[in-house]
C-alpha cells in the first residue's frame, strides 16, 4: 500500500478518507441505533403479544365458565360472561394495535436505516474509486523493478542480521560449554 500511495495520490486519499470518516462514522452510529430501536419495538410487541393473550385466555376461561354456570346460578354468573367477553375483546384491541405500531415503527426505521446505508454506501464508494484511481494510474515498470527491488534488499538485510544473530548466540553457547577451549587447545 504504501508502494502504491506516493506523493500525490497517497495525500488525495487521505484527505477524501479524513473528510469521509466522521460522516461514515456518524453513519454507523445511525444505523446502531436504528437497529436498537427495532429490537426494542421486537421486544415491546413480543411482550404486548403474551400479555394479550393471557388474557384472551383467561378471559376465555371466564365466558366458558359463566356459560356453564348459568343454569344453577339462575343467570348470575351472566357477569362471569360479560367479563370474559369485554377482556377477549381488550385481548383483541390489544392485537390489532401492537400489531399496528409494530408495523409503523418497523418500517419508519427501515426506511430511515436503509437511506444511511445508501449515504454510507457512496462515501465507501467515493474511496473505493480513489484507490481505483491510484491503482489505474499506470506505474512505470522501472517503478514497479525499483521497489521490488528495495523490498528485496531489506529483506536481505534483514536476513542477514538474523544469520548474525545466530552465528553470535551459537559463539557463545560454545564458548560457554568449554568446546573452543578444548579444540584451541589441540591446535595450540
Amino acid at each position: 500500500m504504501v508502494f502504491l500511495f506516493q506523493d500525490e495520490p497517497c495525500s488525495v486519499f487521505i484527505s477524501k478518507f479524513s473528510e469521509r470518516q466522521p460522516r461514515m462514522l456518524q453513519f454507523l452510529a445511525e444505523l446502531e441505533e436504528n437497529a436498537v430501536q427495532l429490537d426494542r419495538m421486537n421486544k415491546g410487541a413480543k411482550i404486548s403479544s403474551v400479555a394479550g393473550s393471557s388474557v384472551g385466555a383467561v378471559g376465555g376461561v371466564l365466558s366458558i365458565v359463566g356459560l356453564a354456570l348459568i343454569p344453577f346460578t339462575a343467570g348470575v354468573s351472566l357477569g362471569l360472561t360479560m367479563t370474559g367477553m369485554g377482556l377477549g375483546v381488550t385481548s383483541g384491541v390489544n392485537s390489532i394495535v401492537t400489531t399496528a405500531t409494530e408495523i409503523g415503527v418497523n418500517r419508519k426505521h427501515q426506511k430511515k436505516a436503509s437511506e444511511v446505508f445508501q449515504s454510507f454506501t457512496e462515501d465507501v464508494q467515493t474511496l473505493q474509486d480513489c484507490l481505483d484511481q491510484v491503482i489505474n494510474m499506470g506505474i512505470s515498470e522501472i517503478d514497479v523493478a525499483l521497489g521490488v527491488f528495495k523490498i528485496l534488499f531489506k529483506a536481505n538485510g534483514v536476513r542477514k542480521g538474523i544469520d548474525s544473530f545466530r552465528n553470535a548466540v551459537s559463539d557463545y553457547k560454545m564458548l560457554k560449554s568449554g568446546y573452543l577451549n578444548v579444540r584451541v587447545g589441540k591446535v595450540v
